[in-house]
């Protein structure tokens, strides 16, 4: 649901006394479809723009609960012992790696195929 507001705020004054009204981006809501994959292609688009092609992550982890240390930092030891493993990752969380073996534009889900095709051979990092 989008809650759009008043008609008298929808103009705005800058600070030389110009009226602007926002743009069209900032009153649509956003598309559900397009949330997870729109957002790891603009992961995927600022990597591979921002950083040396070795530095590019090939895969993501989405973690539902991440867990902290006593002085509230993230904990990776859990997360480097079960790496990408579908046996040892946990159900809720999700893997995403680059599409086409990593060596496409965007991230993809993770499945139990590709970590096969890791370990026979098809795929290499």
């Amino acid at each position: 649901m989008l809650i759009l507001p008043s008609r008298s705020r929808l103009t705005t004054r800058t600070s030389c006394g110009k009226s602007t009204k926002p743009r069209v981006s900032e009153l649509r809501p956003e598309r559900p479809s397009d949330s997870v994959g729109a957002k790891l292609m603009t992961v995927s688009r600022h990597a591979r723009t921002h950083l040396p092609k070795y530095a590019v992550p090939l895969f993501l982890r989405h973690v539902a609960e991440p867990s902290a240390t006593h002085n509230n930092k993230q904990n990776k030891l859990p997360l480097k012992k079960e790496g990408i493993d579908p046996d040892k990752v946990k159900p809720e969380d999700k893997v995403f790696w680059i599409e086409r073996h990593g060596r496409g534009v965007t991230y993809v889900p993770f499945t139990r195929q590709d970590w096969d095709d890791l370990h026979v051979g098809k795929a290499k990092l």
